[in-house]
């Protein structure tokens, strides 16, 4: 026998593949736990975004308001501005893809 042989642990098929199942199984574990993290942390991202849209969009509406009182603009008046203000939001999500 060789002695290099000797020295090197030798596992039973059956033994190898339970092993080899073992770390698939561990693997998967890992990756899967993986995938969840990254799943909640792309969650997270998306909740903090729309909250930041929202807060931007409450904001504009404030500061149209402001200037129709300011102004003293009439409703016709009033409803121009906002279609202006919808069509810039439009170009803004257009330039966004």
């Amino acid at each position: 026998m060789k002695e290099s042989s000797l020295l090197t642990p030798t596992l039973t098929s059956s033994a190898n593949n339970a092993f080899q199942r073992g770390v698939v199984a561990g693997t998967c574990r890992a990756i899967s736990a993986l995938t969840n993290e990254f799943q909640d942390l792309l969650d997270s991202a998306r909740i903090d975004e729309r909250k930041n849209q929202s807060q931007v969009a409450a904001a504009r509406l404030v500061r149209l308001a402001a200037h129709i009182t300011q102004e003293g603009l009439t409703a016709v008046e009033a409803v121009e501005l906002l279609r202006q203000e919808a069509e810039a939001i439009e170009h803004q999500a257009q330039e966004l893809h």
